[in-house]
């Protein structure tokens, strides 16, 4: 599926996932105001105990106690607000799922005050837990910035 990079599109679901869809919502919803927070911890729940994050161009950081650690160094240099997202394909199979899907949100450096916005686009598998909710499993994303004031960063 051939997407614009420039804006979130609605999302495309198939009937069969709506469930599932429902419940992503609610879980992009509470990363947003995770990351708004500056809520590692918050942010972390939602992972599997055996998560990776894969950020371009940097070795996979595994664990969620490690990836914890990372969202923290985030949080000391960043502050994050304005977040939106959108799912723009999905798929269920058993007790895993997987979306691509878009997110971003206007980030502040603390050091300098420079204010961007951050784009991803990223692809993510989900692991349905023993009391039926699901958890981020792995996350990659690729990472574009854009100026607030200057166009492309």
């Amino acid at each position: 599926m051939l997407v614009d990079d420039s804006q979130p599109t609605e999302p495309h679901l198939e009937s069969s996932c709506d469930d599932l869809a429902s419940e992503l919502a609610g879980i992009y919803n509470a990363f947003i105001e995770a990351y708004e927070a500056g809520d590692a911890a918050a942010l972390v729940s939602r992972y599997t105990e055996d998560a990776a994050l894969i950020e371009p161009d940097k070795s996979p950081i595994g664990n969620r106690d490690n990836i914890a650690v990372h969202l923290r160094e985030w949080f000391r240099r960043f502050r994050f607000s304005q977040g939106r997202w959108a799912i723009w394909e999905m798929e269920r199979l058993g007790d895993t799922a997987w979306d691509l899907s878009y997110f971003e949100l206007d980030a502040t450096r603390l050091d300098t005050g420079e204010v961007f916005r951050e784009q991803w686009k990223q692809l993510c598998i989900w692991k349905r837990q023993a009391d039926g909710s699901w958890r981020l499993h792995r996350l990659m994303f690729n990472s574009h910035r854009e100026s607030a004031s200057h166009g492309h960063a």
